[in-house]
């Protein structure tokens, strides 16, 4: 079982600032109505922010109000020191938030009140029985906290791993020994014992005669399914290909309804590009299960990769209806619960919906737990949370706390402090940790990982590029970098590995060549030679290499092969429903009839297109970061569409997320378009609050830049 560490929850960068906010006000004197919704656990750190950011002005640890009848005296009673009236309703509140709208003309007579409650249902109630009262409210403060501490995986061997232990003694068998094994194996791979697991899954294999009934090719599939999944926790893409097909040839000897569930989930699970999986076959899993119809189980390890799957290719409504559909189906196990939650998840946080999703990934490591096991992928996901919402101290603690334990065998914790390096603005370190976690993969001949480093170096780089703090020296280290990876994965995988892995390395390729001056002829004959190695040998990658491909015609101001391109992949990527990426050629192609200089009545159709499959997608982050995109690389002073009203439209989806640096960026773009406009004052005003945003979450990669910016305008 996993254990949790000590300590408790701590305050977000975001609750420091509403409080500091409400303090502002209790400062301020005069009547005031505060109310702050915070759990016990952090009241006392809410305190400690509330009263520095009061200043003179004294606040009082929080009375306790239990009965109706004590309302009227506590709001009576004389306010200590400076004056403020501290007062937490916890219990009762029914008869209590009642007594306290009788009473409601106390809160703006003489000293400010601040009021205490335990957690959003007390302030529902606040307001269903106290509106009055409610009505008066100067500000009101919501402490989330940071969850507190992630479990930890225990030491101690699980139940289940002992019993698989205890099996394998007593077996007597080659059989006997391999059921044995494969249970051991699936139990250690749960545990995040990845190395354990998979050494007991191959052993057992190598063990079973060659010349076996149905019993024994069914165990045979299943060995393979087991080591297909380690080598996926493991980043060892090619190895998960070759027992994946490995598997499939063992079903094709066993009789067709028997080999069903496997064939289903073997399929639904086959590795690919799409965040690790294979589009199109997991969509023929799906359709074996709704066509023949499967055991439980079964359906709902399908249904989970489905809902990845969807996911992957941006089409969250999609997504959210497997997840319905995957938690009606009864019984499954623990851990494919605990595997569901996380799906949740995920789901929840493509559409921005972080406090949500938070919630759902801690659900599921402690479904996981109770199950013997530990869910490394929820303890990561919690971490991109903390990151995107900018609370870089929560996602610190995080990756202490949840992964450099949980993934020891697996440089994820590296990865993660690579991100929070890069978010705070040292690149140096940023980059040198992700060198760090290449020479890991490479030593572990993990190619799934070395081709994740190679695609985070790109990103990286870039971001590095449009930030300005890439020199020639880093820019020309980096590509011989990336073509050492592709070197070494391509020795790791060998002839028969992963067939998009050629395609991947000419887009990454392509996207560093675009960036480097004077090489944007070669960063388009690289997304060339990438759509034509999709149509030849993976044609679900076509959308995504043909879109690449006319960004960089559109670069090298080639509208018109840009439009061509475009026009050849739409019909490609809205056949596949492959909605994110429907969006991006759409974007493009109004990016190409803007630099082509075409009339407003001839873009809007498309500007209107590209609304509608921004709303298929069901994801308000999807849409900001496509519109955020689009108006980045309009021109300034184009009309149709604005890229003014397309940088504020995403500055508020990405406000209601939240994502700071994005709502910076956009802060920041809004200054530059204002800026070639010929508004100076206004643009300057937009450069200030971006980079107090920053400032604010110690979010340092594009400061510098704002900072010049804002100095060059006096």
């Amino acid at each position: 079982m996993s254990t949790t560490p000590s300590g408790g929850p701590q305050l977000l960068c975001a609750d420091e600032q509403q409080l500091e906010r409400a303090g502002k006000v209790l400062a301020g004197g005069g009547e005031a109505f505060v109310v702050i919704v915070c759990e016990a656990a952090l009241r006392e750190q809410a305190m400690a922010v509330l009263r520095k950011s009061a200043g003179s002005v004294e606040v009082p640890s929080p009375e306790e109000v239990r009965q109706p009848e004590e309302v009227l005296g506590a709001l009576e009673r004389p306010a200590d020191g400076a004056g403020v009236r501290s007062l937490a309703m916890t219990v009762h509140l029914d008869g209590v938030l009642e007594a306290l709208n009788w009473h409601r003309e106390k809160l703006l007579s003489g000293a400010p009140v601040v009021l205490w409650l335990e957690d959003v249902e007390a302030l529902r109630k606040l307001r269903e029985l106290a509106p009055d009262a409610y009505a008066f409210r100067e500000t009101v403060v919501l402490v989330r906290g940071d969850g507190g501490p992630l479990p930890v995986p225990s030491s101690d061997e699980t139940e289940r791993v002992a019993q698989a232990r205890r099996q394998l003694r007593r077996a007597r068998t080659p059989l006997q020994r391999a059921a044995a094994s494969l249970n051991l194996a699936n139990g250690l791979r749960v545990r995040a014992r990845l190395a354990e697991a998979e050494e007991a899954a191959r052993s057992a294999l190598l063990a079973l005669p060659p010349a076996a009934g149905e019993n024994e090719q069914d165990l045979r599939a299943r060995l393979c399914r087991a080591l297909a999944a380690a080598g996926r926790d493991a980043g060892e893409v090619a190895q998960e290909l070759y027992w994946i097909r490995r598997g499939l040839a063992e079903l094709d000897l066993m009789p067709f309804a028997r080999s069903l569930p496997w064939r289903a989930e073997f399929l639904a699970g086959f590795p690919g590009p799409f965040d690790g999986l294979d589009h199109s076959k997991t969509v023929e899993a799906q359709r074996l299960v709704r066509t023949y119809g499967i055991d439980p189980e079964a359906t709902s390890t399908v249904l989970n990769f489905a809902c990845g799957a969807m996911r992957a290719v941006g089409d969250l409504k999609r997504a959210r209806a497997l997840s319905e559909e995957y938690r009606d189906i009864k019984p499954r196990s623990e851990f494919n619960v605990a595997l569901g939650g996380l799906n949740e998840g995920a789901s929840e946080a493509a559409v921005g919906n972080f406090s949500l999703a938070e919630v759902r990934y801690r659900e599921a490591m402690v479904v996981a737990s109770s199950a013997g096991g530990y869910l490394t992928a929820a303890a990561l996901e919690l971490v991109n949370c903390a990151i995107w919402a900018g609370e870089l101290e929560a996602a610190e603690r995080r990756v202490a706390e949840g992964l450099e334990q949980a993934a020891a065998d697996v440089p994820i914790s590296l990865y993660m402090r690579a991100w929070l390096a890069m978010a705070r603005g040292d690149v140096e370190a940023c980059l040198e940790i992700l060198r760090q976690v290449s020479v890991a993969a490479r030593a572990r001949n993990q190619d799934g990982h070395l081709l994740h480093v190679c695609g985070a170096l790109i990103d990286v780089t870039v971001s590095m590029r449009e930030a300005e703090r890439l020199n020639e020296r880093v820019l020309a280290d980096i590509l011989i970098e990336s073509d050492a990876v592709r070197d070494a994965v391509q020795v790791i995988a060998g002839a028969d590995g992963p067939p998009w892995y050629p395609i991947r390395f000419l887009t990454l390729r392509a996207r560093l060549l675009a960036i480097t001056p004077g090489m944007l002829d070669q960063a388009a004959d690289s997304s060339a030679q990438a759509l034509d190695k999709a149509r030849a040998i993976y044609p679900e990658l076509v959308p995504e290499c043909g879109r690449l491909l006319s960004e960089h015609l559109i670069q090298a101001g080639r509208p018109d092969n840009a439009l061509a391109t475009l026009d050849s992949i739409e019909k490609d990527a809205e056949s596949r429903g492959f909605l994110k990426e429907l969006a991006r050629i759409r974007a493009a192609r109004i990016r190409a009839l803007v630099l082509k200089g075409e009339a407003p009545a001839v873009i809007t159709p498309h500007v209107a297109a590209l609304r509608e499959s921004l709303a298929a997608t069901g994801s308000p982050r999807i849409t900001a970061e496509t519109l955020r995109d689009l108006a980045l690389n309009l021109p300034p002073c184009s009309a149709t569409p604005d890229p003014l009203s397309l940088t504020e439209e995403a500055h508020g989806l990405f406000v209601s997320m939240p994502m700071p640096a994005e709502e910076s960026r956009c802060l920041e773009a809004m200054g530059d378009i204002l800026l070639a406009r010929g508004r100076a004052a206004e643009a300057k005003r937009r450069y200030v609050a971006a980079r107090a945003r920053l400032e604010r979450h110690r979010l340092g990669l594009r400061l510098p830049l704002l900072s010049r910016k804002i100095d060059a305008l006096g």
